[in-house]
């Protein structure tokens, strides 16, 4: 009886063992990991355009820490201050200027900007983001 209780013991034992050592390695989570690098994120867009204008909407992400640069994601969005407007366009970001080119915007006033820096999962990179405001005039 004694062998057999050992037996079980062991094989449960090993079995347990096996799945530990097959399971995905842990990631490391960017709020506690000390290894991870911060992200700046920045809107290059006019202070004022014309009526009935297109707009180019660039951002760019540097990391202040370090030479590398930052890959992922950048999520573009503009809207129309009062409402009644808002576009939203999700890039691939391998470095440099990502810059989104809009449609004629016909209503004059403010309208702002929002740039979003989304890291790969498992990246060392930390999210940032970025808001700008510009002004649409007639002309």
């Amino acid at each position: 009886m004694k062998k057999i209780l050992t037996g079980l013991i062991a094989a449960c034992l090993l079995s347990a063992t096996l799945v530990g050592v097959s399971a995905q390695p842990a990631h490391a989570k960017c709020k506690i990991y000390t290894g991870c690098l911060p992200t700046k994120t920045r809107a290059l867009v006019p202070k004022a355009v014309g009526k009935h204008s297109k707009v180019a909407l660039c951002g760019r992400v540097r990391v202040p820490a370090s030479s590398v640069h930052a890959i992922g994601r950048l999520k573009i969005g503009i809207r129309f201050k009062k409402g009644g407007y808002g576009y939203k366009r999700i890039k691939p970001y391998l470095g440099g200027t990502v810059c989104l080119r809009t449609g004629k915007l016909h209503k004059s006033g403010v309208y702002v900007v929002r740039i979003r820096y989304i890291p790969p999962k498992g990246s060392v990179f930390l999210k940032s983001k970025a808001k700008k405001s510009f002004v649409v005039r007639r002309r």
